[in-house]
């Protein structure tokens, strides 16, 4: 429900408008079924075979709005959902996937994974993954890892459709905005592809080492490069009055609009740290405590802008669109965490430290109006 709003467009035309409004709204459900299957193919169970197989059913659809809601450009704060913005989509898919893990001694393991996937609207794919680890000194272990991954655009990405009044630097008032589902007449003209999967190559290395029956350790590094990110684009509205972006718009009767595409490729590093004390003799029960860290980066490698636009000097992912990847979510979160455990009772204590972000500001060309967070601390007592 959106109450306390107004029509503008209605009440323009008819010098009353309701105050509240039913603008419809949106579902999505999913099933999925699988079967996994592990057996030892040696008498010692140095290697063990896995096999598996899935099949995923899922559901977006969207329920009209009152007349009222989606009169002209709709209610403001969020317009209901017209006829014509009205969807119900489904599609499956369908995978198989096996592992294998190969002791080929006591200290150094091999593992192996593949899995085939089809998705009715996306078509398929073959990712793996190759890992392996080193144990030494009875209580260290090496590790490292390769995978390639896939994800196929959303139902949402795909077909959601809606206009909404949004605020808009340099404007008094606010303005039409349309997000348009990638296949619509209107962003196909823009030049923007049909939506297709991302596909990603991940690798990762670290170690871990027990120091004593009580205190663990470990690091591990990671690198997680994504090709063709589905990206939510800036606002694409008229540089210049009557041009071709500004006839597109024009018929489809938004002032400026948004869609879902593949943008470009971004990468992201880190690592972890984990330091852990468990078991410690104390009086009548046990003393335990966690100091864990993560640190990680991500840049924007590539941006992919059609043609159409490009000629034309659009930028279909600005600097503000790219903050919300690359700074404006924690590059830091550090937990330090201390528990003392008995027959009856747990007591612990968590203090979470979030890093700092900064969020672009509605200048998208300059950092003066600039949002910066600053780094925040949650505490959590808990006894159970």
């Amino acid at each position: 429900t959106v109450d306390r709003s107004v029509n503008r467009d209605y009440l323009a035309q008819h010098g009353w408008s309701p105050t509240t409004f039913n603008p419809g709204g949106y579902s999505f459900d999913n099933t999925i079924y699988n079967l996994d299957l592990n057996r030892a193919l040696d008498p010692e169970e140095n290697v063990i075979l896995g096999l598996g197989f899935e099949r995923k059913g899922e559901n977006f659809a969207s329920r009209q709005g009152d007349l009222f809601s989606f009169f002209g450009g709709g209610s403001d704060s969020f317009a209901g959902i017209k006829p014509e913005e009205v969807v119900d989509e489904e599609r499956t898919s369908t995978a198989f996937y096996g592992t294998l893990d190969y002791d080929i001694s006591d200290d150094f393991l091999l593992s192996a994974a593949a899995r085939y996937e089809d998705i009715s609207d996306s078509g398929d794919n073959f990712s793996y993954k190759l890992a392996a680890r080193y144990k030494f000194n009875e209580g260290g272990a090496l590790r490292a890892s390769y995978s390639t991954g896939f994800r196929a655009p959303t139902l949402h990405q795909r077909h959601l459709i809606n206009s909404q009044y949004i605020v808009v630097a340099g404007s008094p008032v606010p303005v039409l905005q349309g997000t348009l589902a990638n296949n619509n007449p209107a962003v196909v003209a823009l030049g923007v592809p049909n939506l297709f999967p991302e596909t990603s190559q991940n690798l990762t290395a670290g170690a871990t080492y027990r120091f004593s029956n009580y205190f663990s350790a470990s690091v591990d590094w990671y690198s997680i490069n994504v090709d063709d990110r589905v990206l939510f684009s800036s606002q694409i509205s008229a540089n210049t009055p009557g041009d071709a972006i500004d006839n597109i718009l024009q018929a489809n009767g938004v002032v400026g609009v948004q869609f879902f595409i593949n943008a470009g490729d971004t990468k992201t590093t880190g690592v972890d740290f984990v330091l852990n004390m468990s078991n410690v003799p104390a009086g009548k029960g046990t003393f335990g405590g966690v100091l864990s860290a993560n640190f990680n980066e991500t840049t924007i490698e590539a941006i992919s802008t059609p043609s159409a636009l490009a000629n034309l000097g659009y930028n279909i992912f600005d600097r503000r669109e790219q903050s919300l990847i690359t700074s404006s979510r924690p590059k830091s979160k550090i937990i330090f965490g201390l528990n003392y455990s008995t027959d009856k009772f747990t007591i612990g204590l968590d203090n979470t430290n979030f890093g700092e972000v900064t969020v672009a500001g509605a200048d998208a060309s300059t950092a003066a109006n600039d949002q910066v967070h600053s780094a925040k601390l949650v505490t959590d007592l808990y006894f159970k």
